[in-house]
């Protein structure tokens, strides 16, 4: 079938549907293929429509919401609501507004939400030992850590710079989505005084402009671009100031480096939370910035050994698989090449949709059962104490 090379162009109207549309496309074009999913996220929830999964919201905070595994009742509304409401956005907004853009340059094509059911196996960026763990389908293969490779050889200057750190190296990121030059001067001028307080340590700050509010003190590294992987790697790096990200929080997991994190949204909250709660990390708020706060938790993480050694063994464990999150992203991929037609790991609940899943015809059956049936009890019981009370008097 030939397409229109307008196609994916117009499909940009709403960037967060492009992804989707262009694979729904593609699968009817090629006939419907088994289809691989990997995704850099770790939220196991997001890949309900595509692999069954369950969101246990009264054991696993979701993905988005900033909760620790302890919530407590009220927590759990929440976390309820939360769930409930991604999956009504998924049925009543996200599939809908996929199948509208589709269909007006394909009109011929499947509901788009049909496209699920080819998903043979869902690689998505989990792994038990640095997550809040939770139950897992049978063709969802956790391959946490799937960026991290090994270090690559440092730039002369940086490999000079932390040569150079004896006392111990702590790198600032905040990663690709937010921006350390656009915290404002406030946010700046705090960090830039904690950091001048530790004057044997340095400090590499990943810093998107060449102007700064104040004068850079002489332990602080400041480059536009720095290479976070490799960094982690040296041995002396010995703290990451982090949003919390699940890419750097893996990569400092891996590497066994501490963590100062400074969530912003999404899952970097709940990336937080945990490694706060294994005591590898100390959180604070990037709403506002204190210097003697951050000074006061920078001194903690570097003189308690107590997050480095927790660090190391969560370090140890996680690297403790039998192959490479590569690698066996890899073998999975040939699995479904060399089965193509195989599909007993695929959950019967993608056939019948959450509400089935969840039980809530069951539950809603339940409640109209009991509701009327007290109904009648209540009526009944008022009509003879009626008669009775009539009657004698």
């Amino acid at each position: 079938m030939n397409y229109p090379d307008d196609f994916k162009f117009d499909l940009v109207i709403n960037d967060y549907l492009v992804g989707p549309c262009i694979s729904a496309a593609a699968l009817h074009k090629f006939n419907r293929p088994p289809l691989v999913l990997v995704t850099a996220y770790n939220g196991i929830t997001t890949s309900t429509p595509f692999a069954g999964s369950f969101a246990y919201s009264g054991l696993v905070p979701n993905h988005e919401f900033d909760a620790t595994e302890d919530m407590c009742f009220y927590d759990r509304v929440k976390n309820f609501f939360y769930n409930t409401w991604e999956h009504l956005l998924k049925e009543w907004y996200t599939f809908p507004k996929m199948d509208e853009l589709v269909r007006e340059k394909i009109p011929q094509i499947p509901y788009v939400a049909e496209f699920n059911k080819l998903a043979r196996v869902v690689m998505p960026n989990v792994n038990a030992a640095i997550q809040f763990s939770e139950p897992l389908m049978p063709n969802v293969i956790p391959v946490g850590g799937l960026q991290v490779v090994d270090p690559k050889p440092l730039p002369k200057d940086l490999q000079t710079v932390m040569d150079n750190a004896k006392n111990g190296a702590i790198l600032f990121s905040l990663g690709s989505n937010v921006r350390s030059d656009t915290l404002g001067k406030e946010r700046i001028m705090a960090i830039l005084k904690a950091m001048k307080a530790f004057p044997d340590i340095q400090f590499l700050w990943k810093f998107e402009s060449d102007t700064l509010p104040a004068k850079v003190p002489k332990n602080v590294f400041i480059k536009e671009w720095l290479p976070q992987n490799d960094l982690l790697a040296h041995p002396n790096m010995k703290l990451f100031i982090t949003h919390s990200g699940l890419l750097s929080t893996q990569e400092a997991i891996w590497h066994g480096v501490p963590l100062i994190g400074f969530p912003v949204f999404a899952d970097q909250y709940r990336n937080i939370n945990y490694c706060t709660k294994v005591g590898v990390a100390m959180r604070l708020s990037i709403v506002k910035i204190d210097a003697d706060e951050l000074k006061a938790t920078i001194h903690e993480m570097m003189t308690n050994a107590s997050y480095t050694q927790n660090m190391q063994r969560l370090s140890k464990v996680f690297r403790d698989q039998p192959e490479k999150p590569l690698d066996r992203a890899v073998w999975w991929i040939e699995w479904v090449l060399r089965n193509p037609d195989v599909t007993y790991l695929q959950s019967h609940a993608v056939e019948i949709g959450w509400l089935k899943m969840y039980a809530y015809d069951v539950l809603i059956f339940l409640f109209v059962a009991v509701a009327i049936t007290s109904h009648v009890i209540v009526g009944v019981t008022y009509r003879i104490a009626f008669i009775q009370y009539g009657f004698a008097h």
